[in-house]
C-alpha cells in the first residue's frame, strides 16, 4: 500500500520523455524544496513561490530538474538540465540532499522516507563519477 512503485512509474515516464537519443535514466529522486528558491537558481527569475515537488533525474549524461505535478507525475515538467560534471553533491543525509549547479552555494532538497533509497543511489553515482 505505503512506497513510491506507482509514482516511481509515473516518473520515469516524465523522465524518459526528456532524454536525449541515446541517453541512459540512472536514477530519479522525488523531493521537495521547503525554500522554493531552484526556479531562481536554474532560470534566474523566480516561478512559483509555491513550487515545492520536484524530480532531479540522473542520466548518462546529464542531470535533469522538473518541477513535480502533483496530481500526475508523469505530466511533470523539464525545467532545466546540466552535464553531470557540472553537479555536485554537497551533502547526502537521513531526510536531505544537497546540490551544487554550475558553483552555486547549494540547494537543499528534503527527500521523502521511501525515496531516500533512490536519493542515496543518486549521490552515489553522481560522485562515483566525478570521482
Amino acid at each position: 500500500m505505503f512506497g513510491n512503485k506507482g509514482i516511481l512509474k509515473r516518473v520515469t515516464r516524465a523522465v524518459e520523455a526528456a532524454l536525449e537519443p541515446g541517453e541512459t535514466l540512472v536514477v530519479p529522486v522525488y523531493l521537495h524544496d521547503p525554500h522554493a528558491t531552484l526556479p531562481t537558481l536554474l532560470l534566474g527569475v523566480p516561478v512559483m513561490a509555491t513550487m515545492s515537488t520536484w524530480i532531479v533525474a540522473l542520466t548518462d549524461r546529464r542531470v535533469l530538474v522538473f518541477e513535480g505535478n502533483n496530481m500526475n507525475a508523469a505530466r511533470s515538467k523539464l525545467i532545466g538540465d546540466a552535464p553531470r560534471d557540472a553537479v555536485q553533491v554537497v551533502d547526502s543525509d537521513k531526510g536531505h540532499l544537497v546540490l551544487r549547479f554550475h558553483g552555486d552555494e547549494g540547494h537543499r532538497f528534503t527527500v521523502p522516507l521511501v525515496w531516500r533509497k533512490e536519493a542515496a543511489r543518486f549521490a552515489e553515482e553522481l560522485r562515483a563519477r566525478a570521482g
